[in-house]
């Protein structure tokens, strides 16, 4: 799975596409919005996801140790980076320990999406392609499945808003990336990747074709009918008498895989939507300004 959290913390958020005349506001607290994650997970039975907005917040209520107390059933791999703005963006990958663990204690990492930049990131560093809006990592785990033996590589991005020409770069710096880490740890390239994330770039971009140029797009390996759907980004009022939600191709949340990872289905959950199936703690829906995707992954014999 992989879902942008909002990393806000705010009493009030503003809903798009309301009835006209009528407004309204969601409670995007992280306390009010984290029971329905936590049951979406669960619900959807998750075994390994990818966040991105996962906020340190200064001074307030902070996602990362949230998502850490509550999903206790799970494991942390990624860092949280510091920015100029004293914030943080972790793109943070969740593993459920009884199915999974790490190849070693040391098989992860974040990288920063600068091409010549430290393969480590470290507090109050700070790089970022020219243009480019805010400084972005990608973070890694080489995970091991505990009944099968079968290892894989799983990265979660979140590239940048400034558009093609700066995530395109960006993208360049993680296909680039895939093969140096899968060398590193002596694993060939027969080894499965997942890359999941906000990549805030649409399926007609450079990025998409610098992304897929390595590794398939979930959805459309099993012609998902989510293809042309809106993942993101906004909380959005959706009629319930006609509840496909803005089939307008701006889709920015992927699940991409390489040829060695078998799609078995891909699911679309309405999180920034009315329509949520798992409700904010106080029952509007809404548990995020993302839609989360979701597949369902063969890795060598298991799953």
């Amino acid at each position: 799975m992989s879902l942008n959290l909002h990393g806000a913390n705010s009493d009030g958020q503003s809903i798009k596409n309301l009835p006209s005349g009528s407004s309204d506001t969601v409670n995007a607290t992280i306390a009010n919005r984290l029971p329905g994650i936590a049951a979406m997970i669960r619900g959807e039975k998750i075994d390994v996801f990818g966040v991105q907005e996962a906020r340190e917040l200064t001074g307030t209520a902070n996602w990362i140790t949230a998502l850490d107390e509550e999903l206790d059933e799970f494991s942390r791999a990624g860092e949280a980076k510091i920015t100029t703005l004293n914030t943080s963006e972790g793109n943070c990958i969740y593993y459920r320990t009884s199915k999974y663990r790490l190849v070693d204690e040391n098989a992860c990492g974040t990288f920063w999406l600068v091409e010549g930049a430290p393969t480590s990131v470290t507090t109050n560093d700070n790089y970022k392609v020219d243009g480019c809006a805010n400084d972005r990592i990608c973070s890694w785990a080489l995970l091991e499945c505990i009944a099968t033996g079968e290892c894989f590589l799983f990265m979660n991005t979140h590239l940048d808003t400034a558009g093609d020409a700066v995530t395109n770069q960006q993208a360049t710096v993680i296909v680039n990336e895939i093969a140096d880490i899968l060398s590193a740890w002596n694993m060939t390239s027969d080894c499965p990747v997942i890359l999941v994330g906000d990549m805030n770039s649409e399926s007609t971009t450079n990025t998409y074709k610098t992304l897929t140029s390595q590794l398939t797009d979930s959805c459309v390996k099993v012609n998902s009918p989510y293809e042309n759907y809106n993942t993101g980004y906004g909380y959005n009022y959706v009629d319930p008498n006609n509840p496909s939600y803005r089939i307008d191709g701006h889709r920015i949340d992927y699940i991409l895989v390489s040829d060695a990872a078998t799609v078995i289905a891909y699911d679309m959950i309405h999180a920034a939507t009315n329509l949520c199936p798992y409700k904010a703690g106080n029952g509007d829906g809404y548990i995020t300004d993302h839609n989360a995707v979701i597949a369902q992954i063969a890795i060598g014999d298991g799953e």
